[in-house]
């Protein structure tokens, strides 16, 4: 089945969710300057209209090429530690994150928050990080009046079940360990590059347990940095591949579920069954990043960019059965994007064209 994720390109969406601390001492943060960057071909930014004619396709990554988190070029020699040193006596807790992977460590930059290394369903525990939601409580579409028609929701639907994330929510949480449908899921959303991704975290080869992911406080290149709460592997976030640790070792790829984009209105009317997160997994805030903090240029270094879009220019990321991931541009959303057979989603519905194009 083709897979279909909403968002903005990986190197796109800037911003966190905290005030922005200054960053350890000796480590460089600066605001990058977009238009001066020089184009690669590793970059992931595509332009397209929606036809297959001029859809424009990304070179398949290679086994040992994870192209989201690598870049040409070698580190200077023992840059890895002098960074591990000086980013582990700032933040207690990275001591295994910072390893030898397939990951380019001169990309990473620190978000301003903690590490959530809190375990696994003690996720209303308060901590200063991203908290993730280890099986949110929900509510079915009757009870979830609180949840506004227009409010922009990630649909994901498994063997038959049906749920909402709120984009609001997942503003605030970012990472959600959940179970639909029988299945055990992993599901990231980036402020700052507007993606959301769900992963299967269950059926891994013997000798592997659930990955439980959790929000490191890294970035690279703008984009989340997710590991493994168990083992601390750290995974590519826009691909599920495990690039350090001893997940690594295993070789450990996620399988993707498919997430919708669209306005609760047009996702409860195609799945009235649906559940959806309670309103208490918001904690009391509601944030609108993409139309406030996010809404104008980067504020944590994304590497270089390709000119052929704008680097806030949302896109919708495919990947086909045969495995060729394929951009489209979002200026007129009309790929056809039900996890399933059943009646479309009316992705048209929210009440302006760029609240629909948004995820």
């Amino acid at each position: 089945m083709t897979q279909v994720t909403w968002g903005a390109r990986p190197n796109a969406r800037p911003g966190r969710d905290r005030r922005i601390r200054r960053p350890p001492p000796g480590v460089v943060h600066e605001r990058p300057h977009a238009l001066h960057h020089k184009p690669r071909d590793h970059d992931l930014s595509w332009r397209g209209r929606l036809t297959r004619k001029n859809a424009i396709s990304a070179p398949e990554p290679t086994e040992t090429t994870s192209p989201t988190i690598s870049s040409p070029g070698k580190s200077p020699p023992d840059y890895l530690r002098v960074k591990r040193t000086i980013f582990t006596t700032v933040i207690p807790g990275w001591e295994e994150i910072f390893v030898e992977g397939n990951i380019d460590w001169r990309l990473v930059s620190w978000s301003g928050v903690f590490i959530d290394d809190r375990p696994y369903g003690n996720t209303d525990d308060p901590c200063n990080c991203i908290a993730a939601a280890d099986n949110p409580e929900v509510d079915t579409a009757e009870e979830a009046t609180w949840l506004a028609d227009d409010a922009i929701v990630f649909g994901v639907g498994v063997n038959g079940a049906y749920r909402a994330y709120p984009r609001n929510i997942m503003e605030v949480r970012e990472m959600v360990n959940d179970t639909l449908g029988g299945r055990d899921l992993g599901i990231p959303y980036c402020t700052l590059c507007g993606a959301a991704k769900a992963y299967f975290t269950d059926g891994l080869p013997e000798g592997v347990g659930r990955p439980i992911l959790r929000t490191s406080g890294l970035l690279i290149r703008s984009n989340k940095v997710m590991h493994d709460l168990t083992t601390y592997s750290v995974f590519d976030t826009f691909l599920g591949h495990v690039v350090t640790g001893p997940l690594a070792e295993k070789g450990i790829k996620l399988d993707q579920a498919t997430v919708v984009a669209t306005d609760w209105g047009s996702w409860k009317e195609a799945y009235p069954e649906t559940t959806v997160l309670k309103e208490r997994s918001a904690l009391g805030r509601d944030p609108d990043f993409r139309n406030t903090r996010d809404a104008s240029c980067p504020i944590f270094p994304i590497g270089d960019v390709a000119p052929r879009l704008p680097v806030h220019e949302d896109i919708i990321g495919a990947v086909t059965a045969s495995g060729q991931p394929v951009a489209f541009s979002r200026v007129r959303p009309s790929l056809p994007c039900a996890p399933e057979t059943r009646s479309p989603i009316k992705t048209s519905a929210a009440p302006s064209t760029q609240a629909a194009s948004e995820p």
